[in-house]
């Protein structure tokens, strides 16, 4: 029997993080094909409870908010208990093999391999860098950085394989990193996402659903509304989803007079995202034109497309690996609320160009079934262990 160790620092139960459905889909492909799997990472419901449920072994990990302002030290300070904790758990389960999604599980699972000698599949989907980075204002925020890359770095250099979600990511490590990387993209789970439209009124309503973070390029989206206010009167736009920058969004909203232009529900359960994903008209993507921007895709392109609703994105590197200009979705320019507001008001005045973006979307959601990329991911994890 082959023991597989997975790591993933987002709430797996329920879902909280892009991570979570990626590495949950992946132990459902281990345990299809009967590995004996344990499951690490965060939830909210008891070991017991979580196996009865999903008939996978999980271990309880210590859960950081992804909205903590203290985060990232927080992260810097768990490190090393969860290091003992792998150490542990690797040698109790005899385990052969591990799989460690992002920087926070990475350097600890890196390491705890090295020295039990463990093959260490990495899949790094963003760099926890990057986003210290983006968002750093202040002295503590730089150390920050410049210890969470040295740590990546670290990773990168000795892990024994390595995966990751996009074509950008796997050119932008091979180049700084001189070693291969293989690309399977996140995907969305059909059975949680498919199309269950009950709205019925005459609104024209635009969803942006995930976390709310100032880093995430979010300063567009109440110029863009104000400006198409008035060209599409039954406009309405839904933020599902919650994070430091929503606050700051209801104070534009109210400063501008947009409050009927606005719903908010803060985080909601998958079930209810679903909803709110078919009862829309369309699906927004916004992302900072930054690298933390540009090497995502973010799964709610798939989610939007699986729901069956056309989607505008910008016109970043990783998500032209999978949208389509005018074919599956609409593109605009990152960072610009003047042409965001204009693709609206093509989309809106366009029902030919809307229908055949929300048709050809759907279509390809199919070649994002997360059962189908994770038996890709396993089958690279079973090579690292020939």
């Amino acid at each position: 029997m082959t023991n597989v160790l997975l790591m993933v620092n987002d709430m797996v139960i329920p879902n909280k993080g892009g991570g979570a459905p990626r590495v949950y889909a992946v132990a459902r492909a281990f345990d299809r094909l009967d590995y004996d799997c344990y499951l690490f990472c965060p939830i909210e419901i008891s070991e017991e409870e979580a196996k009865h449920k999903t008939g996978i072994n999980f271990v309880k990990m210590k859960y950081i908010n992804r909205h903590d302002p203290k985060k990232i030290i927080k992260y810097a300070m768990y490190n090393p208990f969860l290091f003992f904790r792998t150490l542990r758990l690797a040698k109790k389960h005899k385990i052969n093999l591990i799989f460690a999604h992002n920087a926070l599980c990475g350097f600890p699972a890196v390491l705890a391999g090295k020295i039990l000698k463990i093959p260490v599949v990495f899949d790094p989907t963003d760099f926890v860098a990057e986003f210290v980075k983006d968002s750093a204002d202040k002295f503590s925020k730089r150390l920050m950085f410049r210890i969470a890359s040295f740590f990546e770095r670290w990773t990168m250099k000795r892990a024994d394989h390595i995966i990751s979600n996009t074509k950008f990511i796997k050119s932008y490590l091979e180049e700084k990193y001189k070693r291969k990387i293989d690309v399977v993209y996140d995907g969305v789970d059909l059975d949680v996402f498919y199309p269950s439209r009950k709205r019925k009124d005459n609104k024209f309503v635009m969803i942006i659903q995930g976390g709310m973070d100032p880093q995430d390029g979010l300063d567009i989206l109440v110029p863009c509304v104000e400006k198409i206010a008035d060209k599409i009167k039954n406009f309405e736009c839904w933020v599902v989803g919650d994070g430091k920058m929503l606050p700051i969004l209801k104070e534009q909203v109210e400063n501008k007079g947009l409050n009927k232009r606005f719903k908010f529900t803060g985080w909601v359960s998958q079930d209810e995202v679903r909803q709110y994903m078919s009862d829309a008209d369309l699906g927004l993507v916004i992302l900072p034109d930054k690298l933390s921007g540009k090497i995502r895709i973010t799964l709610r392109t798939f989610e939007y497309w699986a729901c069956n609703i056309p989607i505008i994105a910008p016109n970043l590197t990783s998500i032209k690996e999978v949208v389509r200009d005018k074919e599956n979705g609409l593109l605009y320019k990152v960072g610009d609320a003047n042409d965001l507001a204009d693709k609206i008001l093509m989309l809106y005045d366009s029902n030919k160009l809307r229908e055949k973006i929300r048709k050809n979307g759907f279509i390809d959601s199919k070649n994002f079934d997360d059962d189908v990329l994770a038996d890709e991911i396993v089958s690279i994890c079973e090579r690292t262990l020939l």
